[in-house]
């Protein structure tokens, strides 16, 4: 029957010729939480962050688990208690109509909340299906193990290796981590084509860029790949080579966090997030050294993108480890944990450990990185200053290590690092209410930064400008000066940027007679604060004590204050900052613009 056409659901291509292929997803559901970044979760629609139960029920994996669930559990429906829950269900599943099935069977004995919780192992979970279906698709397990045991060793091989990986992986690192063609039985790319074939990895269109294809695994064949590769001993030479790889990235990302790529490098690092994790799990435990050069790796990109929580419980275990590290591993773990404290305002914790570094620094003689330790424990003192608990006088040995890196600095005619000695002189005359003076500074850093090329710095150089003209009541200016930062932090995708910059146009707003405004980007601001870490923000506010300058929580009546700061927790990122640079007088498209009165 030359005419015929056929339609065949299988999970191999047929490859005969005039096939065409069309990959089925699994069923539309909400996102997995754990999986997003925190750019993603911060842009949600609000209904999906409050887990509104109406757009819930659109989703048709929940209707299959409510389904599934009121059949062994009569009367079984969805609540704004339980909806977090089955919505993390189903989003976790991924939409695998067999894996929801068997999850949703187990409401019989399981809350939600429990179901979700054991997720984590989804194969010990996902059994006991209907018998009168083959053996094959009562479990999950059964399910994946009939289509692993299809493939020949080196395809059994290759994917166990690449279970190592958590939120995909790209050909080059997966060429790294599945090993020569000999062991995995060809080419790496014919291979990972033969388990695309089989449905047991599938394409990612978020590619890292030009020749860098991307694929992922769903999570259950994941974890089955990596039982499989425990029982073959080689597990940790494998994840070796998965950490040694990542640490490589982050090395390579480190050195761009601050220039012209900075966005595409933090956009990298949060694609393979999961990934970098994973590598520094398994290296606290098993290689100290990797361990440290990655946190040091990743600290800015866990600060910039809203991570600071998450990278201080890191830091925190780590350092209570009984770790021997290469002097300098120490100084630069040092200066990371350091880091972190100083953004979540510990000013104990940030001087122990930039103490540390700075002496290992001086021990060695290596003049540049005693230059950045001078820099980093001089800002340190700003903590006490900017929460209203010092005096002039407390900075004075501050200001001298500044000075002290300045003239190192110019010796070694490094425009960067001056431009931020410069930019820290500014803050020792912003913060002991010398605005005028501070401006001057900050003008002359953003010289600096401009010319070495950090853009990184230049936003951090435009916001203290913007705070030195509130101080000095020049509103109109400071809100210009201020949205040229902002449209600086966004474009980089820098959340603890963004995070104080709304706190300076809260209080323009204010100035302005504007306080619903005001009130709605102090909270937004509030609202990222806690939800990344930055509790540096807070000393926006409080600096204004200083010059008199009004805030929304001081001039707003309790229950307007607690309406519109509402309403701005409850914008997305990308929705906040659009309202921002809304207002007439907004950011002008060149962020290069002079920024001069």
């Amino acid at each position: 029957m030359p005419q015929a056409t056929c339609l065949v659901t299988t999970r191999i291509a047929l490859h005969v010729s005039g096939e065409q292929e069309y990959p089925i997803a699994g069923l539309p559901a909400p996102p997995d939480m754990r999986s997003l970044s925190e750019v993603d979760r911060l842009n949600l629609p609000r209904t999906l962050r409050e887990f509104d139960l109406a757009t819930l029920n659109q989703f048709e994996a929940v209707r299959l688990f409510i389904a599934r669930a009121a059949a062994v559990k009569p009367g079984f429906a969805v609540t704004e208690a339980n909806a977090p829950a089955v919505a993390g269900i189903a989003g976790r599943l991924h939409g695998m109509p067999l894996a929801i099935e068997l999850a949703a069977a187990r409401v019989k004995v399981l809350t939600p909340d429990q179901i979700l919780a054991r997720l984590e192992h989804h194969l010990a979970l996902l059994t006991a299906g209907s018998r009168d279906v083959p053996e094959r698709q009562q479990t999950l397990r059964g399910a994946i193990a009939w289509s692993y045991d299809l493939l020949d060793a080196g395809g059994r091989c290759l994917l166990d290796r690449l279970s190592v990986f958590r939120g995909g992986f790209t050909l080059d690192r997966a060429e790294t981590v599945g090993g020569p063609a000999g062991e995995i039985g060809g080419d790496i790319l014919d291979r990972l084509g033969d388990l695309v074939d089989q449905s047991l990895i599938r394409p990612d269109d978020d590619a890292d860029g030009p020749g860098q294809p991307r694929f992922t695994m769903l999570e259950t064949i994941r974890e089955y790949g990596a039982e499989q590769l425990a029982g073959t001993g080689q597990d940790h030479d494998i994840r070796r080579r998965h950490a040694t790889a990542f640490l490589g990235l982050a090395q390579a990302a480190a050195a761009q966090l601050t220039g012209s790529e900075q966005r595409t490098w933090l956009d990298r690092l949060e694609r393979d997030h999961d990934n970098l994790r994973a590598a520094l799990d398994w290296a606290v435990e098993r290689e100290p050294t990797v361990a440290a050069q990655l946190a040091f790796g990743l600290w800015r990109f866990w600060q910039q993108r809203g991570y600071l929580n998450e990278a201080r419980a890191r830091f925190a275990s780590m350092a209570g480890m009984d770790w021997v590290l290469d002097p300098v591993d120490r100084a630069r773990f040092a200066e990371a944990f350091g880091g972190v404290a100083y953004w979540q305002t510990d000013r104990l914790t940030t001087v122990t450990w930039y103490d540390e570094a700075l002496a290992i620094w001086r021990e060695r003689g290596d003049q540049a990185e005693i230059a950045n330790a001078l820099f980093n424990r001089a800002y340190a003192d700003m903590v006490e200053v900017m929460g209203g608990r010092a005096s002039r006088d407390t900075l004075g040995p501050g200001r001298t290590m500044l000075l002290e890196a300045l003239d190192i600095y110019r010796s070694l005619s490094d425009q960067g690092g001056e431009g931020n000695i410069v930019w820290g002189l500014g803050s020792f005359h912003y913060f002991t209410a010398d605005a005028a003076t501070a401006e001057v500074w900050f003008r002359r850093s953003l010289e600096l930064h401009r010319a070495a090329g950090d853009r990184s710095m230049e936003a951090w150089s435009l916001h203290m400008i913007a705070l030195a003209e509130i101080a000095q009541g020049r509103f109109a200016d400071a809100k210009t000066v201020a949205n040229h930062a902002l449209q600086h932090f966004y474009e980089a995708g820098d959340i603890s940027g963004v995070t104080l910059v709304l706190d300076e146009l809260a209080q323009i707003a204010v100035a302005e007679g504007d306080t619903t405004r005001g009130g709605r980007l102090w909270g937004a601001a509030r609202h990222l604060q806690a939800t990344t870490g930055t509790t540096l923000a807070d000393y926006v506010e409080q600096n204004y004590e200083l010059f008199g300058i009004a805030t929304p929580n001081r001039v707003m009546a309790p229950d307007d204050l607690a309406r519109t700061a509402a309403e701005g927790a409850a914008m997305g990122l990308d929705e906040v900052v659009a309202y921002a640079l809304s207002a007439e007088g907004g950011a002008r498209s060149d962020a290069h613009a002079e920024t001069s009165p």
